[in-house]
């Protein structure tokens, strides 16, 4: 049970990285240097909690995760600036199976944990086609070829690194090895994203104004708490396509923030209540 709350507490915040980033429309390419700047700022006052007793994969994960958050991000940032949060969440269904097809390939035996009891499964089968059906119906114009074209490939990439980090982190006392793993992710995409910003000719005063460091500060840190979050999520989980399902939540609690204070918004709240019932029956399936 407790990969489903570490799950939905990142939702939460990853809900509230999206909704900054479409307050401040900020460039998409200063903003990906920010946020992972700051939010490796916000990693280094948790250094005295890492386990630095380094091995190989893990900075090797972290190089590969950069890589693909680097890139993914940026997609993500700039489909929110142009459209808003729920289509820069497209990709979400496709890193789902991603992740749980890819998983069950390389560990099948962690399958059988699921596939021996035929109640368990179609009730994991049945939250996953509920939530990946309310998720395209929660906003209907959300979804554009266009669009689809962009995130599709993201999705792909975020399935893959999701096992990627499930595996690199250990089963229980997983704390120190994920504030370690995020360090580095965020160290590199720092550097990452600095080169990008640089070769598009974004390196601007801008940066160190005011308004540009708080935003950097504020959807950093969201994007660290995040980022920590799933990462725990993935080492109790048994596969990490049900972490990856939880994570479809996240157009929800914008849509709930939205309405809360009175923003137009025309997403379904019928499709945002279809998640929230398929996310608990998963939790309660896995039990």
């Amino acid at each position: 049970m407790l990969w489903f709350i570490y799950a939905i507490i990142h939702t939460i915040f990853q809900a509230i990285f999206v909704e900054l980033n479409r307050i401040y429309k900020i460039d998409s390419w200063q903003l990906n240097f920010l946020h992972s700047f700051f939010a490796f700022l916000f990693m280094c006052f948790l250094t005295p909690f890492m386990n630095w007793q380094l091995d190989v994969k893990v900075i090797f994960a972290a190089f590969v995760i950069s890589s693909v958050l680097t890139v993914g991000c940026q997609a993500q940032i700039y489909m929110s600036s142009q459209h808003n949060g729920r289509v820069a969440s497209m990709w979400r269904p496709i890193s789902i199976f991603t992740a749980f097809i890819l998983w069950i390939g390389l560990f099948p035996q962690t399958a059988s944990y699921y596939m021996e009891d035929k109640l368990i499964l179609g009730a994991i089968i049945f939250a996953f086609a509920i939530n990946i059906f309310s998720f395209v119906l929660i906003r209907r114009n959300d979804i554009a070829l266009r669009a689809f074209l962009l995130i599709a490939p993201i999705g792909v990439l975020y399935g893959s690194v999701a096992v990627l980090q499930k595996f690199v982190l250990p089963e229980s006392n997983a704390l120190p090895d994920a504030l370690t793993l995020a360090f580095f992710m965020y160290l590199f995409m720092s550097f990452f994203s600095l080169g990008a910003v640089i070769a598009k000719k974004r390196l601007t005063k801008e940066l160190i104004s005011p308004r540009f460091i708080k935003a950097g500060l504020a959807i950093g840190s969201a994007s660290a708490i995040a980022y920590i979050f799933i990462l725990l999520s993935f080492s109790t989980v048994v596969n990490p396509g049900f972490t990856s399902v939880i994570g479809m939540l996240c157009p929800v609690w914008i849509m709930i923030y939205h309405k809360a204070i009175g923003i137009k918004d025309d997403a379904s709240p019928w499709a945002g209540l279809l998640m929230i019932l398929g996310a608990s029956l998963l939790a309660y399936a896995t039990m």
